[in-house]
């Protein structure tokens, strides 16, 4: 699939923990679209959301509703050909039973997204759904999520910000991904290996995080 080749290339790219080289992300954006969709679901689904390269962010939005907002980007010194390798960014947001599926691909002849296109995925979900992520290179933050989380991280960084008295399971995997962390018990600095933690005494969730090379952030929200 698109997705598990292009993991594969940022791979090859990174070469310091925490940091990684990733071009079609460096230069100035010269085109961009935004497009919205918004499905009805039922209480706390299981999300999957999958993004090659670029941003994604996710917040808690309203009971019974999944919104994505999708802006498309593209890097090129040409601006009509800008506009047009828009079109190479393709994206759908399916729901089947109890779980929905956000996924943006780019086209065959984008080459894997290889030509200076990257993607923002800024989503609302319902409380208490479970997410699935999965990025190939970029940033995601993730806003008090309230069920359990699963990323999946080629390159880049992730956040995830929860109430300073939430109580959880963490799980951490990571080739060359470095920690920084305001709950007690979870180190700060060095590189994540293989890392199990329980916070607090009762945990109502798990969040297993594995970044192949990159940061991840945990931060305390009042």
């Amino acid at each position: 699939m698109h997705r598990y080749r292009f993991i594969a290339l940022v791979w090859a790219a990174v070469l310091l923990a925490g940091c990684y080289i990733n071009p079609q992300l460096s230069g100035e954006i010269t085109a961009e679209s935004t497009e919205s969709q918004t499905l009805a679901v039922g209480e706390a689904p299981t999300i999957e959301i999958t993004n090659p390269v670029g941003q994604i962010e996710i917040t808690e939005g309203a009971p019974g509703e999944v919104s994505a907002t999708i802006t498309k980007q593209s890097r090129h010194e040409d601006p009509a050909e800008a506009e047009g390798l828009l079109d190479q960014i393709t994206w759908t947001l399916t729901q089947t039973g109890d779980g929905v599926r956000l996924l943006i691909e780019g086209t065959e002849n984008t080459d894997n997204f290889e030509s200076g296109l990257s993607a923002v995925a800024m989503v609302q979900v319902p409380p208490g759904s479970d997410l699935v992520v999965n990025l190939g290179a970029g940033e995601t933050s993730i806003d008090q999520p309230t069920g359990d989380v699963v990323y999946n991280g080629g390159a880049g960084l992730v956040t995830v910000s929860l109430p300073r008295d939430a109580s959880f399971t963490l799980h951490i995997t990571g080739g060359v991904a470095s920690i920084e962390s305001d709950f007690a018990g979870v180190p700060s600095g060095g590189l994540a290996t293989d890392f199990t933690q329980t916070i607090g005494d009762n945990p109502t969730q798990t969040l297993v995080l594995n970044m192949g090379a990159g940061k991840v952030v945990l931060r305390e929200v009042p």
